[in-house]
């Protein structure tokens, strides 16, 4: 897995830019491979408490290209003293693909770090998910032709 040399810029307005040099998006995408991630859960901290209560914005395309705005709303208990929480979000199922965002917004003098609790999924592991053993239920279903066995030493 190649490494880059990230540098992070914060500009006089209120965004943040991370810029590389010798690489292009293009090179970044293909490094990532055919994943997507599913994230199950997500730990906020914060060195403070409403940035943690700050509702998250999760963005994403649905099956009609349409985008698709969900609002993820960390509630912290009113007693707690840690300005941290694990976020559950299975019932939004949050899929980061590469053409899904998170979107928040940053309070003055505040820091935020935000940990992804993810199972990574690649296309090729849906069939097997869908369909256990599939080879030897399309071997069974068309015959018992024994295709699949020993493959390597028959070609």
């Amino acid at each position: 897995m190649p490494s880059f040399a990230v540098t992070i810029t914060i500009t006089t307005t209120p965004a943040v830019a991370v810029t590389a040099s010798n690489v292009t998006y293009d090179e970044i995408r293909r490094s990532l491979g055919d994943y997507v991630y599913l994230v199950e859960r997500v730990y906020l901290f914060s060195n403070s408490f409403q940035q943690i209560n700050g509702v998250v914005k999760y963005e994403h395309y649905n099956v009609d290209g349409n985008i698709v705005v969900e609002n993820l709303t960390p509630t912290i208990d009113p007693y707690q003293t840690q300005k941290s929480l694990f976020y559950d979000t299975k019932k939004f199922d949050v899929i980061l693909d590469g053409q899904s965002s998170l979107d928040f917004d940053l309070l003055p003098n505040a820091e935020i770090k935000l940990e992804f609790f993810t199972n990574r999924l690649a296309k090729r592991d849906a069939l097997d998910i869908l369909t256990p053993n599939n080879f030897k239920t399309l071997e069974s279903s068309m015959g018992k032709f024994s295709f699949f066995e020993d493959w390597e030493t028959q070609l």
